[in-house]
C-alpha cells in the first residue's frame, strides 16, 4: 500500500504480529537480541516489566529505539534515539505520533495500537522518501508494563538497506558499462565532457585500466572514427534534452565488437550506458546466412520458404528489439531441428533421428523389462530400377514404398525411418521375434503394391524387398542389435531375396 504524509511518498511493505514470523523476519542482529530478551521475559504469559527496558538498559539498541506512551488517542514520544534523529533530520521527543501529520501518523498509529491492545509484538517494514538515503526500514514494536497498570511501547527502528549502498552494488555488478559525464561548455571549440564515474564494465569495454577513465575528457577517450559518434550523441542530448541510442561497431586488439549505446540527460551532463551486443549481431548475421541456405534446400523447405522469408523480414524490421529477435530465432531453430531429423524425400525419420529414438526405446525397455524388435528393409535390385527408369522414377518408388509400409505399422507406436538409399528400418516396441517376423511379412507384401504417378495416372510397379529381423535381449547395444538385423538381411539377400530372415541370435525364439 502507498500513502503520503505532507506530500511525501510512503510505502508500508509488510506487517505481522505473529511471533514466529517476527523472529524469522528481523534483519538487524541487535533487534533480534532485543526481541529475544522480550520473548524470554514473556514466557510465563505476563507482559515484560518496563523497568527492564529503560534507556540505560537498552545497550547497543539505544540509539535506534523510541519509547512511546499512549496519550489522548495517540502516542507520546518520551525518548527518540540519536541515530534515528541523524537519519530523519528531526527530533520527535515530547511530541506525538499525530504530529507527523497526514497518512504517516494514520499508518503508524494502527500498528502501535495493535501492539498496545493485543499486548503482543508487531513487526513491519516500510519505505519513506523523507529519508532519501534509506531504501527500506524495519520497525519492531514491543509492549512492556509502565507503572502499576500502564503500558508503554519500546520501538526499535533501523534501515535495512541504504539506497547509496544498493545503487553502488548495482553499479559495480552491472555487465553494462555505465559512465556519468559532466558537461564542459566549449569556448573556441565544441563542447566537451568530463568522466565523473565509470564502472569496471565500462573500463573493460573501452580497453582502459580500471580507474584510468576518472576525470578524463570524453574527447580523448572517444577519439577516433569508431567512438566519435558517442561524443556527438552526448553533445546532441545536452543540446536538445532528449535521450538517444545507437549501435557502435568497434575494432580493437581483442577483436571486433558491437556496442549498443544509450545516452540520457542528467543535471549538468549525461549518463552513457554501453551494452555488448556482439553475440546478438552475430546471431542476426548467422540467421541471415541460414535463410540464404534454406532457399536452396529440399522440397520440404521450399514449401516453408514463404513463412521463413516472413520471419526473416520480421527479424530485420525488429532491429534493436532483442527479445523479439530471440523469440523469432528460436522459431527458426526449431524448424531447422525438425528438418535436420527428417528425410526430405519420404518424410520419415532420417538415420540420425531413427537411431536416437532406438536408443531411447532401449533405455525404456531395460528399465521396464519390456521387449522390442528391429527390422532392416532393403528394396531388391533398386540400382537396376534407377539405371533403367531414372532417378526420378526411383524416388517415386521409395516414396510409395514408405507410404505402403506406414499403412501396415501401428500409428504412434512403431517407428519407420529411412536409413540411407533404398534401405529402411522399423522399430517395433513390445514385439518379440515372432511378432516382429509377422509384421515384417506384412511389410514385404505391402511393398508389392507400390505405384508410380498420381490419381488416374498412377501405375502399379512390382518390386520386392528383403528384410532382416532382430529382437532386443536386454544386453546388447543398439549398434549390435542393428548389426544382427543387418546380418539377417544379408542372409535374406543370399537366400534369393523377397523374404524375411531372423538374426542368428533370435532363431531359437522364432
Amino acid at each position: 500500500m502507498t500513502r503520503t504524509g505532507k506530500g511525501v511518498p510512503f510505502v508500508l511493505i509488510q506487517a505481522t504480529s505473529e511471533i514466529d514470523k517476527i523472529e524469522a523476519l528481523i534483519h538487524a542482529s541487535v533487534a533480534r537480541r532485543l526481541f529475544g530478551r522480550w520473548k524470554a521475559m514473556n514466557a510465563s504469559g505476563a507482559l515484560p516489566a518496563g523497568e527492564a527496558f529503560r534507556v540505560p538498559l537498552l545497550g547497543d539498541a539505544t540509539d535506534f529505539c523510541m519509547i512511546l506512551s499512549p496519550l489522548d488517542g495517540t502516542f507520546h514520544y518520551t525518548y527518540y534515539g540519536r541515530a534515528i534523529i541523524n537519519l530523519v533530520g528531526y527530533d520527535m521527543t515530547d511530541r506525538t505520533v499525530r504530529d507527523l501529520g497526514g497518512d504517516l501518523s494514520a499508518t503508524f498509529e494502527p500498528q502501535y495500537r495493535a501492539a498496545l491492545e493485543t499486548r503482543q509484538p508487531v513487526y513491519f517494514t516500510f519505505r519513506s522518501m523523507v529519508t532519501t538515503d534509506v531504501h527500506r526500514w524495519e520497525r519492531l514494536v514491543l509492549p512492556v508494563t509502565h507503572g502499576e497498570n500502564g503500558i508503554r511501547l519500546i520501538v526499535f527502528t533501523k534501515p535495512v538497506f541504504m539506497l547509496g549502498e544498493l545503487l553502488n552494488s548495482v553499479f559495480a555488478a552491472s555487465h553494462d558499462g555505465i559512465l556519468a559525464l559532466s558537461h564542459i561548455e566549449g569556448q573556441d571549440r565544441a563542447d566537451d565532457f568530463l568522466i565523473e564515474l565509470a564502472n569496471e564494465s565500462a573500463s573493460i569495454m573501452l580497453d582502459r585500466p580500471e580507474g584510468e577513465l576518472f576525470r578524463q575528457r570524453a574527447s580523448v577517450v572517444f577519439d577516433g572514427d569508431a567512438l566519435s559518434p558517442l561524443l556527438d550523441a552526448c553533445r546532441k542530448v545536452t543540446a536538445r534534452g532528449a535521450a538517444r541510442s545507437m549501435e557502435v561497431p568497434v575494432a580493437s586488439e581483442k577483436g571486433f565488437k558491437t556496442f549498443r549505446a544509450a545516452v540520457n540527460p542528467m543535471p549538468g551532463g549525461v549518463v552513457l550506458t554501453l551494452a555488448d551486443i556482439s553475440k546478438e549481431v552475430g546471431s542476426r548475421e548467422e540467421l541471415r546466412r541460414q535463410r540464404d541456405e534454406m532457399r536452396f534446400t529440399t522440397e520440404t523447405l521450399e514449401a516453408n520458404a514463404a513463412r521463413l522469408a516472413d520471419l526473416a523480414e520480421e527479424l530485420e524490421t525488429a532491429h534493436g528489439r532483442l527479445s523479439e529477435e530471440i523469440r523469432q530465432r528460436e522459431v527458426v531453430e526449431a524448424e531447422l531441428r525438425v528438418l535436420a531429423e527428417t528425410d526430405a524425400l519420404t518424410g520419415l525419420f532420417n538415420r540420425r533421428r531413427f537411431f536416437a529414438q532406438a536408443e531411447t526405446e532401449m533405455v525404456r525397455a531395460r528399465r521396464m523389462g519390456s521387449k522390442f524388435s528391429l527390422a532392416v528393409i532393403d528394396i531388391d535390385h533398386f540400382k537396376q530400377i534407377n539405371d533403367t527408369y531414372g532417378h526420378n522414377f526411383g524416388d517415386a518408388i521409395l516414396t510409395s514404398a514408405a507410404d505402403q509400409m506406414c499403412q501396415v505399422l501401428r500409428t504412434r507406436l512403431d517407428i519407420l525411418g529411412r536409413i540411407g538409399g533404398e534401405e529402411f528400418a522399423v522399430l517395433m516396441p513390445g514385439s518379440d521375434t515372432e511378432g516382429a517376423r509377422h509384421v515384417a511379412e506384412r511389410l514385404r507384401e505391402a511393398c508389392t503394391l507400390v505405384t508410380v504417378g498420381e490419381g488416374k495416372d498412377a501405375q502399379a510397379f512390382s518390386i520386392t524387398v528383403s528384410i532382416g529381423v532382430a529382437e532386443f535381449d536386454g544386453d546388447v547395444t543398439i549398434d549390435a542389435l542393428y548389426h544382427r538385423a543387418d546380418c539377417a538381411l544379408y542372409e535374406a539377400k543370399r537366400a534369393g531375396r523377397d523374404r524375411v530372415e531372423v538374426g542368428c541370435g533370435d532363431r531359437s525364439a522364432a
